[in-house]
């Protein structure tokens, strides 16, 4: 099935990165690797029961992540996982994707907030790929809908991040899957 998104995947590369050796490292990992499409806002027009994929690829030119969208229809999704799963998978697993990934988790155990993740970290918890660099930052995700005591953790986040010297970035998921920056 993979295949078939193949021409679309190559098309829907920035005009800077359509390259030879880009576009063979990027089928190589997108077919071998099977990265995975994160669902996004559409940014050209969809049919109906379609929608669009983002992918981003452990590949960089320059500071620049190797990124791409296509359009497809909900026969071509395999599956599905939410950020608050990626959570807690990237958790579990050991050594996690990012040094500051189990004390957040602790603090928002302890604020009693529903944490996800997302960006380059969660991608790496479900790849297992290399998509954190020693400066990466962490892309922490708040259920607005489960409660617990927000305000608490993100000044805990901040002093967490200040002490620590790790960038964190925490939004806030509300209503209809929107995010609002903390």
């Amino acid at each position: 099935m993979r295949d078939a998104l193949v021409p679309a995947l190559l098309e829907g590369l920035p005009y800077t990165m359509h390259d030879e050796a880009i576009e063979k490292a990027v089928l190589k990992t997108f077919l071998e690797d099977r990265i995975p499409g994160i669902v996004c806002h559409p940014t050209r027009p969809c049919g109906e029961g379609q929608g669009q994929l983002g992918f981003g690829f452990p590949l960089r030119i320059g500071e620049e992540r190797v990124r791409s969208s296509l359009i497809v229809d909900a026969d071509q999704v395999s599956g599905f996982i939410t950020h608050y799963e990626v959570m807690d998978r990237a958790v579990a697993v050991t050594p996690p994707s990012h040094p500051g990934l189990e004390p957040i988790a602790k603090l928002g155990e302890s604020c009693g907030v529903r944490l996800g993740l997302i960006g380059s970290a969660a991608l790496a918890a479900v790849t297992g790929l290399a998509y954190v660099r020693p400066e990466s930052d962490l892309d922490i995700l708040v259920d607005a809908e489960h409660g617990g005591d927000v305000k608490a953790f993100y000044k805990r986040v901040t002093s967490f991040s200040e002490e620590r010297g790790i960038s964190i970035d925490v939004e806030m998921e509300v209503e209809n899957s929107l995010g609002v920056k903390l």
